[in-house]
């Protein structure tokens, strides 16, 4: 390695060396204004060309057309430093590159993933102006100073016109079959083996074709990359759908590949989903027409890669089918919780009382104690026995003759005494009403009273008269 002196670059102090490459050297730089830490890349003085300024000079203009994207490295500017060599400011970032500690570092499938998918976004927005990488690697996919992935060192891209034209300065374990025997079928799906081989790499700690314990050579790896199927990754917890979608992207044949890094993307989303974890977002550039039917073809925004750049067909139909099957699935789920609430909520039919019979009204003669006992409803407690007060007389009239009745047995007239008007008579719910032969107790029906204070009929069993004959007991 030849020693190469520190640049000197107006308005830029250089902090320390941060990286030597084969074509250049990067070092962090302190600009003096705005204030802030940079990385500048500086091409080699043994390198400096008519040829290697129009090489550095496509890498800048690529750069700069997709620098925008969150998951590229920004570029702040370029220029050529006192001793003539061309230089490139771009974003500083402090974390080592994805390739640091691969080996002793195992990435969880979910950390695979997002970092996935945010590189296939940014790949995708590089083709989508047109634009191949063509070195796509651990190595150039930096971590940014919040720690998100970003992709760098356009050095070896070109457009999509002059793509066959650039075979040299290729990463081997990495790089597609056609890199090497048919160089001019390269295209959108070489990136697409390159980053399906990047994923690859995280997962296993080691580059798709590389045995262990074998030769690992350029040249042997090259020969295997031409031939060999893909082994599998060898962990337990890379799920069968991973596996299948690392298959699709290195495939052999560049037309059996996913057709862009944005199927690439969305196919890793959907894995996402199936292990439940929240998708992480695929930033494309806005200013691509998707594939919308219904667009007329006069106003469609059309880049050099609109045909093979579109969501496949079968990818659209895929994820309207799973849209619908998410939609029926909330219905049915709504449906069966609102049968649900109804049945928690509906209670039991009310008890429906039954009617209270009717009550009676049972009046006596003078001197005839009364006793009313009531049968308890099904709902209703039983209720102590009423008495009434003895009427007190001090003669009584003897009973006027019955004409209508048959003589009666003549019965013994008991003696009682006088009871104090003012001291009630207590009969317990067994006796019976104290009759005498010229006062029995004659009941007669009356109105039905309030359901409240429902009164049964008496148990002594004895049925009513007519109005008439109890008035006919009173006469004079």
């Amino acid at each position: 390695m030849i020693a190469v002196s520190e640049p000197v670059i107006p308005g830029f102090e250089v902090v320390r060396l941060l990286g030597e490459g084969g074509f250049a050297d990067v070092y962090l730089c302190r600009q003096r204004s705005p204030r802030r830490e940079v990385a500048i890349k500086v091409i080699h003085p043994h390198l400096v060309s008519d040829e290697m300024l129009e090489w550095f000079d496509a890498e800048t203009d690529a750069m700069a057309q997709v620098s925008t994207h969150p998951s590229i490295v920004t570029i702040y500017g370029s220029g050529v430093a006192e001793d003539g060599r061309p230089y490139l400011s771009m974003e500083y970032c402090p974390h080592p590159s994805l390739a640091h500690g691969l080996r002793r570092h195992l990435r969880s499938v979910s950390e695979v993933l997002a970092i996935g998918v945010s590189i296939a976004g940014a790949v995708e927005t590089a083709h989508r102006a047109g634009i191949l990488h063509r070195d796509i690697k651990p190595a150039n996919i930096l971590l940014t100073q919040y720690e998100t992935p970003a992709l760098t060192d356009f050095g070896i891209a070109s457009t999509l016109a002059d793509g066959k034209k650039a075979s040299h300065g290729l990463s081997v374990p990495w790089s597609p079959p056609e890199f090497f025997n048919r160089p001019e079928d390269s295209g959108v799906q070489s990136d697409v083996w390159s980053l399906g081989a990047t994923l690859y790499t995280l997962l296993a700690r080691r580059a798709p074709f590389e045995i262990p314990g074998a030769d690992n050579s350029s040249e042997a790896q090259a020969a295997r990359i031409a031939k060999d199927p893909l082994p599998p990754v060898g962990r337990l917890d890379v799920p069968a759908t991973l596996e299948r979608v690392l298959v699709g992207t290195m495939a052999k044949d560049p037309q059996a590949r996913f057709p862009s890094a944005y199927a690439v993307g969305t196919a890793l989303r959907e894995i996402q989903n199936e292990l439940g974890a929240a998708p992480t977002p695929l930033v494309v550039t806005s200013n691509y027409a998707f594939d919308e039917p219904e667009e007329s073809d006069a106003t469609r925004l059309r880049g050099p890669l609109d045909s093979s750049t579109r969501e496949p067909p079968e990818e659209k139909a895929r994820r309207r089918r799973r849209l619908a099957a998410i939609v029926l699935g909330i219905l049915g789920a709504l449906g069966i919780a609102g049968l649900a609430i109804a049945l928690v909520t509906q209670g039991p039919d009310p008890e429906v009382s039954p009617p209270a019979p009717p009550a009676t009204i049972v009046v006596t003669a003078p001197g005839a104690t009364l006793t009313i006992r009531t049968t308890p409803s099904a709902t209703q407690t039983p209720s102590p026995t009423r008495t009434k007060k003895t009427a007190k007389k001090t003669t009584t009239a003897p009973a006027p003759a019955r004409p209508w009745r048959s003589p009666s047995p003549t019965k013994t007239k008991k003696s009682k005494s006088p009871t104090p008007s003012n001291t009630p008579t207590t009969t317990t719910p067994t006796e019976e009403p104290t009759t005498t032969p010229s006062s029995e107790p004659v009941e007669t029906p009356a109105t039905e009273e309030p359901p409240s204070t429902p009164i049964g009929p008496p148990t002594g069993g004895e049925v009513p008269t007519p109005a008439a004959s109890v008035l006919g007991q009173f006469s004079p």
